[in-house]
């Protein structure tokens, strides 16, 4: 028998032709389908991107415009002013006292005494420095923390040299024109400013500073005295800020970040949180985005990043002054993508499934079709092959069947006509003429009976050989067939109908080809053309089912693409699906609704950040705490519609209502809480704001009004404002309505904010409240100092001209200072007397007792000559001893205590004594001898 190939057999061509037509729009659903989700994702990635860039630019641009704007104010705030001249007329007045030059009065004295001491008020030096330092340290150190400045450095403008310093690094003292740092950036933005007029502010962008051992970058702004340069205020800017704000990671998934990148040498600004260590000058990122953002381009790229990772990327230039800056928001593709990759693969095995089930059922169909016709050219072959033992072994009910069983009865006929013809072949052979055939219908004489045995027999043949051509055709797959015997009589019928077999088989394996080749093609109109009669009406009913059914899915899954692409997603296929149909028809149906449910999460989305976006523009600006409450209730009832809102503000352990919106108190309501009174104190004292629906009337302090009536609201919500676990304060919202979840998201997600502007807005208020009081202090310490000034001017006339030594010394018994009357009384001048022990003015023992005096009176403050007038004996430089008359008063400076000590030279009153003390005793003796000659002369 002739082997044929699988593929080129009816079996092989019937499983082709049931894989084109199950596979073919199945790969094409699932191709748009993945297409379609794919973009899906790829535009909803690409909107959080944008959106994120977005919301980081304006807050990386809004934080170096509030620092230009913080130095621009500070600079000319009248306590700077008076610090700057302070320091630079304390700085002079020193380099009179101790006869030095300004570099060696800022390098030996100052910088060892203040140096990498920034909580250091006052060295106590006596220096006119530390005064200075002492009276405006405590207000810049509280500037720098509250607003979070590294350092902030007071530079004269003549010598640069950095006259004060919050922090005092290595950099305090030294000179930005010519010192050891004049060549960074911080003597750059010095030099810049000098050249700039009075309302001119700069920035300078970062670069490695030694003195901080970290990248640093400063803001600068001129002190003017009217239209006189006076000084530089120079605020260093810390890194931490900027990465808080860049490394903030919401909405950015495992593998988004936000980083900032120089236009100039591409390297980063801020640190990559995708490295322990810093990056920050470290990391250069030169790619088209970074290119593009350059030269001033905004838009969004499909790109390999700095990791080496492809990545979406959204990136856009920034408008900082005096910095060419870009920012780049980006994810990797494979997290953006991989919804859309998880889908793919579930395609992937679906599809793969359908292939498997396809091919068994195709296998199963193609066998019972082909099976019959194998068996029946195999009956063929050995009936050429002369083997009249035959029967034909189908079962097929079909046509198949019926042409077997006609095909057996052929055999049986055959072998009968052929036992008849050998019988009468050997009987002629024999000589037997009276052979007869040995069926009935074989009659006339015997050789007509020959006649027509041999014609018949020969007729036979040939349509024996037809016949077996015929199975050969059929296996070999050909169906053009034309017999070659000459038919006569009954045997053209047979012949015809051959023909007409051969002829109607034709047209039905024609016509599936052709109905196959059209489905491939992607003709989904092809309709059956062929005569189908008996079973094969069957086929072409199946083939016509078939192209309708997949007709109608092919247009569902057009009708869904194109209203998906034109924005409606509540489209869902309308045909009836049946068996492995309805698994596209829930792809569809569910790529719908995720789709559906992207777009909703987006709008969202889109809804929460407008919101924020115009209610940060709202809170712009340096406002005080109560109109910044206000603003927020009105922007509030605009957007989401609130009829009614409180802003109660937590003073001690009471709330008090300090703002409101459309509220209108009633006679019974109070305006101020305790913690954990009401639903407003319950939420100051839990810390979480509270949700309260269809509250009764006689618990609602709320209603609504209008000039038509009052109502009750529906719904109340209630929420703390809290900054670094401190309750600022609490919001109180009422609706006519159901807060939805996406409000109740909204309000919860600006909190932090809000809580922080409120902060922020009460710290400037309470900052221009010291800085106010702090001026008023100044100008009252200025007026004392005068009235100082002149009652020691006074003082020092009166002490210069009184006749009595006056001498000052502190607990250690060191002489602080003397008057001229001291001088003259004990032979010394002033310079040979400040600063020595007082003792070297007294004598033996009183000497060496006099510090052990001292001491004890500290220990046990029992005095035995304060407030007490003594005599005692004093020593003059040349070694005289002479009699005083001393007293000695306590004062107290500060924490201090100093003695002063007011002396009496008495050396002519006791002459006087004693010469009257010797006239006395002389007249005593006068008068015992007159006496004593009186008796004698009785």
């Amino acid at each position: 028998m002739t082997r044929i190939s699988f593929f080129h057999s009816l079996r092989g061509k019937l499983l082709l032709l049931f894989l084109a037509v199950s596979l073919i729009p199945l790969v094409t659903v699932s191709i748009l389908t993945y297409t379609q989700a794919r973009n899906a994702l790829k535009n909803e990635v690409i909107n959080k991107l944008i959106a994120v860039r977005d919301i980081k630019a304006h807050r990386i641009e809004n934080y170096f415009k509030t620092r230009l704007n913080d130095v621009k104010m500070l600079s000319q705030n009248p306590f700077t002013l008076a610090a700057i001249r302070a320091f630079e007329e304390a700085i002079h007045t020193d380099m009179k006292r101790l006869g030095q030059d300004e570099v060696a009065v800022m390098n030996k004295h100052y910088r060892t005494l203040y140096q990498s001491k920034p909580k250091l008020v006052n060295a106590n030096d006596g220096s006119a420095y530390s005064a200075a330092h002492a009276q405006y340290h405590a207000m810049f150190k509280a500037y720098q923390e509250i607003y979070g400045y590294y350092d902030i450095f007071l530079v004269e403008p003549h010598a640069g040299n950095i006259v004060y310093s919050v922090v005092k690094e290595d950099d305090f003292g030294s000179s930005l024109l010519n010192g050891p740092y004049a060549d960074t950036n911080l003597g750059h933005i010095f030099r810049k400013v000098l050249l700039a007029n009075r309302d001119l502010t700069h920035f300078e962008d970062f670069a490695d500073y030694p003195p901080s051992k970290e990248p640093a970058s400063f803001v600068a702004s001129p002190i003017f005295d009217e239209a006189k340069l006076i000084g530089v205020l120079i605020f260093q800017i810390p890194t931490e800020q900027i990465d808080d704000i860049m490394q903030e990671r919401s909405g950015l998934g495992q593998t988004g970040e936000t980083i900032l990148i120089s236009s100039d040498d591409f390297l980063l600004r801020s640190n990559s949180r995708f490295f322990q260590k810093t990056t920050l000058f470290k990391q250069k990122v030169y790619t088209e985005a970074t290119r593009a953002s350059a030269t001033g381009e905004t838009g969004v790229k499909m790109i390999i990043d700095y990791r080496g990772e492809p990545t979406i990327i959204a990136h856009t230039p920034l408008d900082i002054p005096d910095v060419k800056w870009s920012l780049n928001a980006k994810v990797d593709q494979a997290e953006a993508f991989a919804a859309a990759q998880t889908m793919l693969f579930w395609l992937f095995i679906f599809i793969s499934i359908a292939v498997v089930f396809v091919v068994g059922t195709a296998l199963f169909f193609s066998h019972s079709i082909a099976k019959p016709i194998l068996n029946l050219t195999d009956i063929a072959l050995r009936l050429a092959n002369g083997d009249l033992n035959l029967k034909v072994n189908v079962k097929n009910q079909d046509e198949i069947g019926v042409m077997a069983q006609a095909f057996q009865k052929m055999v049986v006929n055959l072998r009968l006509v052929i036992q008849d013809i050998v019988h009468v072949s050997q009987g002629f052979a024999q000589g037997d003429l009276r052979v007869m055939p040995k069926q009935t219908a074989y009659q006339g004489e015997f050789v007509q009976i020959k006649n027509a045995l041999e014609t018949t027999l020969s007729d036979i043949r040939k349509v024996i050989q037809d016949i077996v051509q015929m199975a050969q055709e059929l296996a070999e797959g050909s169906l053009h067939f034309t017999p070659q015997a000459e038919y006569q009589g009954d045997f053209i019928q047979i012949r015809k109908a051959l023909e007409k077999a051969f002829s109607g088989r034709q047209q039905v394996i024609e016509d599936i080809v052709r109905v196959s080749q059209g489905l491939a093609e992607g003709n989904l109109h092809i309709t059956p053309l062929a005569e189908y009669r008996g079973a094969f009406v069957q086929i072409q009913n199946a083939q016509k089912r078939a192209l309708s059914n997949l007709l109608r899915v092919i247009e569902d899954i057009v009708q869904v693409a194109d209203k998906l692409a034109e924005g409606s997603l509540d489209i869902r296929p309308e045909a009836e699906y049946q068996g492995d149909f309805l698994r596209i028809k829930q792809a569809l149906e569910m790529a719908s609704t995720k789709l559906a449910d992207a777009m909703l999460k987006n709008k969202q989305q889109d809804w929460l950040k407008t919101g924020q976006t115009q209610l940060n523009e709202r809170m712009r600006g340096e406002q005080e705490p109560i109109p910044l409450i206000q603003n927020l209730l009105n922007y509030l009832a605009d957007y989401l519609n609130i009829q009614v809102g409180v802003f109660f503000l937590v003073e001690a352990d009471r709330l008090k209502l300090v703002s409101s919106y459309a509220y209108k108190q009633r006679k019974r309501n109070d305006n101020e809480f305790k913690l954990g009174e009401g639903l407003v104190g319950q939420a100051a004292l839990e810390k979480k704001s509270l949700l309260f629906s269809q509250v009764p009337e006689e618990h609602i302090n709320l209603s609504i009004h209008s000039g038509l009536g009052t109502s009750l609201p529906h719904d109340i919500f209630v929420l703390p404002l809290i900054y670094e676990k401190q309750v600022l304060g609490i919001l109180e919202l009422a609706v006519a309505r159901h807060f939805t979840k996406l409000e109740i998201e909204f309000i919860e997600q600006i909190a932090d904010h809000v809580a922080i502007s409120f902060k922020s807005a009460q710290s400037r208020l309470r900052m221009q409240s010291l800085l106010e009081d702090s001026q008023q202090l100044t100008e009252t310490l200025q007026e004392q100092q005068q009235e100082l000034c002149d009652s020691e001017e006074r003082m020092r006339n009166l002490i210069d001209t009184v006749i009595d030594g006056i001498i000052t010394i502190d607990e250690q018994g060191i002489i602080e200072s003397v008057n001229p009357a001291a001088e003259n009384m004990f032979d010394y001048m002033w310079s040979d007397l400040v600063g020595q022990n007082v003792k070297l003015l007294m004598p033996e023992p009183d000497r060496s007792q006099h510090d052990q005096y001292l001491r004890n009176y500290l220990t046990s403050r029992q005095a035995k000559i304060i407030g007490n007038i003594r005599e005692v004996l004093g020593q003059r430089q040349d070694g005289t001893k002479f009699p005083i008359e001393i007293s000695i008063a306590e004062v107290k400076r500060g924490k201090d205590r100093l003695f002063t000590s007011i002396i009496r030279d008495i050396t002519a009153r006791k002459e006087a004594e004693e010469a009257l003390q010797t006239q006395q005793e002389e007249l005593r003796a006068t008068n015992e001898e007159l006496q004593s000659q009186s008796e004698e002369l009785q």
